[in-house]
Parts: structure tokens; sequence; C-alpha cells
């Protein structure tokens, strides 16, 4: 009877570690992706995959065969995208690339500081895989319409002539905060960027689903004159507002503005991003401030932060500490931080750290899009009228 037993757990073992991945798969933000809408009548909504990280644990070499990304309403998966090959080799060399070059640790806020990247691992520069290199997946777009309800990260390889898998699932989620959020601003306005999908904002993990605020005049410009000064802006110095009851985590008031980041008059388009790019990535070595300038951060719920960005120097009006009523002004619309004209940019997320947390769908109460059949989440490009 001892011998039957010793043996039933030896099998057991073996099998145990038969089952032990050599993979780990990570995803960053980690919890869930959020599905925004598209087309809201054909129910059709975008995903997008920040960051998925697949890390050989194994001990041993391994080499990549194909990853897969598949949409899945369980048990079967809905699409699938296929990385083998070329593209498999393209997608780690641009890992490879981002990290060894410093970029990585310059923009660490879009992958969670070691939250998708622990220490001691490395990104390959190829398809092959040692001991603690990984392979980087990020900024995967899909267009989906359905039951869908995980993204799941599928990964095969060989190893020492042996086909070693594994697979990992995220939770996909149609939804949005649990604060109802006034419009921040009063009056009309135009979102200039938002969560549609070719938004820059979409792709910046902490801002996935922000907004930046400008004011058009008739002409459809955002300023007056020549637009060669902050003042001339149609934003510049109008109030805003606490989107929602809370308390002050963090108020900055300290950041300078300049009219150097305005497109001057006749400058080529792409002059002007080449020039505005330079003067950011000097921002970004100098942190949060440097890059969303003077700000208001407000805790609503557990998880659920507004922050309020590029304010006017001096009008900041509360500090870290103060409670506020939604509608309190708060400061006012200017350019600090990164800015190339004054707005208010505006988001929610889950982190009283402005950048270094994940985005969350805002669910507004207070406002109307102009010429919209019906009511729906805001897009870039919207004229919205708060009410």
């Amino acid at each position: 009877m001892k011998i039957l037993f010793a043996t039933a757990l030896l099998a057991a073992a073996t099998g145990a570690l038969a089952q032990v991945s050599p993979f780990e798969i990570r995803f960053h933000p980690g919890e869930r992706i959020y599905a925004y809408p598209l087309d809201e009548q054909g129910r059709y909504r975008s995903v997008q995959l920040q960051n998925a990280a697949v890390i050989n644990r194994s001990g041993e070499p391994i080499a990549l065969a194909s990853v897969d990304l598949e949409l899945v309403a369980p048990p079967s998966a809905v699409e699938t995208r296929q990385f083998e090959g070329e593209e498999l080799e393209r997608a780690a060399k641009a890992g490879h690339m981002l990290q060894s070059s410093g970029l990585m640790e310059a923009l660490r806020f879009q992958f969670g500081g070691e939250a998708l990247v622990p220490r001691g691992v490395t990104f390959a520069p190829g398809t092959v895989l040692q001991p603690n290199e990984a392979i980087l997946l990020a900024r995967q777009t899909f267009a989906m319409r359905g039951s869908q309800t995980e993204l799941r990260v599928r990964v095969r390889g060989l190893s020492d002539g042996r086909l070693v898998e594994a697979s990992k699932s995220i939770p996909i989620v149609a939804g949005e905060s649990r604060t109802a959020f006034r419009f921040p601003l009063e009056g009309t306005w135009y979102v200039g960027a938002g969560p549609t999908i070719h938004s820059h904002h979409r792709t910046v993990v902490a801002q996935e689903f922000a907004f930046d605020l400008v004011r058009l005049n008739a002409e459809g410009r955002t300023f007056r004159d020549a637009g060669d000064t902050r003042g001339a802006y149609l934003a510049y110095g109008a109030r805003v507002l606490a989107a929602a009851d809370g308390k002050v985590t963090s108020a900055v008031d300290g950041e300078e503005e300049t009219d150097n980041d305005l497109r001057r008059q006749g400058e080529a388009l792409d002059a002007y991003m080449n020039r505005v790019r330079q003067a950011q990535m000097g921002r970004l070595g100098r942190g949060t401030n440097g890059v969303i300038g003077n700000h208001v951060v407000i805790e609503h719920s557990p998880g659920e932060y507004s922050v309020y960005a590029h304010l006017k120097p001096g009008s900041v009006r509360v500090k870290a500490g103060d409670s506020v009523r939604m509608g309190d002004a708060i400061a006012l619309v200017g350019t600090s931080g990164n800015s190339t004209e004054p707005h208010l940019h505006f988001h929610v997320c889950d982190s009283s750290e402005p950048l270094l947390c994940a985005g969350i769908p805002v669910r507004f109460v207070n406002l109307e899009v102009a010429n919209a059949d019906s009511a729906r989440p805001l897009q870039t490009g919207d004229i919205v009228i708060a009410r």
C-alpha cells in the first residue's frame, strides 16, 4: 500500500512539473481592456491592447514559432491576429530597440514602471529568447462587434526540439467610470483629441480615454488674429471646474508657459512637428510636471481620479487635501507643460499618479454632442455643449 501511495505521489508531481509553463505572459494595464464605442447603433467597439510581454522563464533558449492575439467569446476565438516569421521578427526588434535606446526608461509611464518588464528582463533582438528574455507586442488595435469578452495571448515555441506553449487572457470590458462627471468647462467646446482610435491619446496608457478641449471661432480656428501669442487663443483663461465631488490629491502651480510651441505663420507642418518633438523630449526628462505642466488631481472614489492639466500659472485655487464640490472653479485653462496651444487636458484614471495610471472611459452627465442623433460617448472632432 505504501509503494502504491508513493508511486501516485511521484506521478502527480511529474504531471505538475510537466504543466509548468516555460513562458510568463504579462499585460499593462494588467486588469482589463476597455472597449470604446465606434458606432453605437451598429455596436462596433474599438479595443486596444496597449502592452503584452512574453518572457522566457524556462532556463533554456526557446525559438518562438508564433504569437497569436485572439478575441475570444468563450470558449471560442472569434478573431485571431498571428505573428510569425518576418512579422514576429519585426515585433522582437522593435521591443529590443525601444529598450536598448533608453526610450523605454524615458517613457516608463507607458509600461507601468516594472509592471510590464520586471528587473532582470531584457527584450531579445530576435525570435530566439534566452532565459529571462522577452518579446513585446504593443499598440495592437481591433474593431469588434459581438460578444467578445477576452483577449487571449497564445504563444508557441521550440525548446531543445520540444514544442512548448502557453496562453493567458485579459478581460475586455464595455464600461465607464462609476463616478458621474459633469463637463469640466462651461459653454461650447471642441474635442481636439479624444478616445477615438486615431487620436494620439488612445496610444498612451494613462491618457487612453483623455480629452484635449479647445474653442473654435466662426472660421473654425482656435485663435484670433495671427495666433502667435497664447492670449490670442479662445480657450486661454477659461474657468476649469471640478467635474465631480472629491478630495484634491495634488495641485501644481509653478510651471511656466511659453509661446515658443505655438505654430508660426507659414511654418510647414512637418517642420513644426519636428520642432515641437524636440522640445517635448526635453520636458520628458523632467517627469510629470514637465509633461502635463500645472495640474490638479482629484480623488472621487477608490480607483477613480480626475486629472486637469496644462493649467495657467498662478490660477490654481486648490491645494492637496482640499475637498471640492462638482462645479467648483479650480483653475484657468493655460498652456504649461507639453502643450502646443492653450487647451484643457482632462482624463480619468485609476491612480493619483497622473501618468503612472491606466485610463478609464468617462461617464459625462451634463452635455450634448452637437448634431448627434442621440446621447453617446464623446469622439475626437465632436462639438460639445455643456448644459
